[in-house]
């Protein structure tokens, strides 16, 4: 009876979980963002060149996207981790 319960109480904590991302696009930042449920990756997208990360593509995604040739993409799987490549 304990195990059922305990289930019980860990599915109803988890099942509105939402995951928070770092969002930012080429001019501006949030630096705490909630993804929506279908979203469950945080990314950061940045060119190969710029050695800097000054502009870096940050965000939430429900696949990790597919870079171009000359950008390299980090994909994962908790709270805040697209902070940095």
């Amino acid at each position: 009876m304990k195990a059922v319960i305990l289930s019980l109480v860990a599915a109803f904590l988890y099942s509105g979980y939402t995951l928070n991302c770092r969002k930012c696009d080429e001019t501006v930042c949030q630096l705490y963002w909630t993804c929506t449920e279908a979203e469950t990756l945080c990314y950061i997208l940045k060119n190969k060149t710029d050695t800097m990360g000054l502009q870096a593509i940050q965000g939430c995604a429900e696949t990790c996207p597919v870079p171009e040739p000359d950008q390299e993409v980090k994909c994962c799987k908790t709270d805040y981790c697209n902070s940095y490549f």
